[in-house]
């Protein structure tokens, strides 16, 4: 992943570990993501079981690009799309019984 102004670049590599060695650039798909399409979150969705469910509610809302590092000590929820505002998720990720805040 690069920074290019407003831009996110994102380097994908869909290789199975007997490919690594090979791989050049054919095996990569590039992903031009602006950064204002990119919300960060701190949460307290903290297990495997709090992700489970936070996923059947995106899934249900028609949020297809999310994630959460529950490795990460902020539990950081991050949503990809054009068309969520920071506001709406909090609300949405509150209303399921979580914290969730604008990760700053």
């Amino acid at each position: 992943m690069r920074s290019c102004g407003e831009h996110l670049i994102w380097y994908l590599k869909p290789l199975r570990n007997d490919q690594c060695r090979s791989a050049g650039p054919e095996n990569f798909t590039i992903m031009d993501i602006p950064k204002a399409h990119i919300l960060l979150f701190k949460t307290n969705i903290r297990t495997e079981g709090d992700k489970r469910y936070i996923g059947k509610i995106m899934e249900e809302h028609r949020i297809d690009q999310w994630t959460v590092d529950l490795q990460d000590i902020d539990c950081v929820l991050r949503i990809v799309s054009s068309e969520w505002k920071l506001d709406e998720v909090i609300q949405l990720v509150v209303k399921n019984g979580y914290h969730c805040e604008i990760l700053t």
